[in-house]
């Protein structure tokens, strides 16, 4: 029984001190990516770029171990979203509205470095981001009744 009550109260303890450097936040904003897809025809490479515009939003935990040094680990759902005119066919010339979604889940797992000057911040940082993706597809034409919806992600999917 004394083991028991020794074990709760330094838990306690460790939960206690621990409390003054763990710290949650919310985060929103807005994305701005680009996309790269790279594919072989007939043994050639080709590359097409196309930048997305959109938002996020997440839930930060954030452990600091040291003054202005911190683990950050992250929860955020991105979407990004790209409206273009394309041609209608590889032979045709007629432009066409095609739309691009993306949705996916974000868990960076970073270490942070805080300069402060005055009441302001600078933060710098590094590691990696673990991303998995909910939602890839293209709307051609986007603007249609009947539109063609190609999905990147599945069993029968390009990607």
């Amino acid at each position: 029984m004394k083991k028991m009550i020794l074990a709760t109260a330094f838990a306690m303890a460790v939960v206690l001190s621990m409390s003054a450097q763990l710290s949650f936040s919310v985060n929103a904003g807005m994305a701005d990516d680009v996309l790269v897809s790279k594919w072989t025809v007939d043994g050639k490479d080709k590359t097409q770029s196309e930048n997305m515009s959109g938002a996020y939003l997440g839930f930060t935990t954030s452990y600091e171990l040291v003054p202005g040094v911190a683990i950050n680990s992250v929860m955020q759902v991105k979407y990004l979203f790209s409206l273009d005119e394309v041609n209608a066919t590889p032979t045709r010339t007629e432009q066409v509205k095609q739309a691009r979604n993306i949705l996916s889940l974000e868990m960076p797992l970073r270490a942070s470095y805080c300069y402060k000057v005055g009441d302001v911040g600078m933060f710098v940082y590094a590691g990696p981001v673990f991303e998995i993706g909910l939602i890839n597809n293209q709307v051609t034409p986007a603007d249609s009744d009947d539109p063609k919806i190609v999905s990147y992600y599945g069993d029968d999917s390009p990607m």
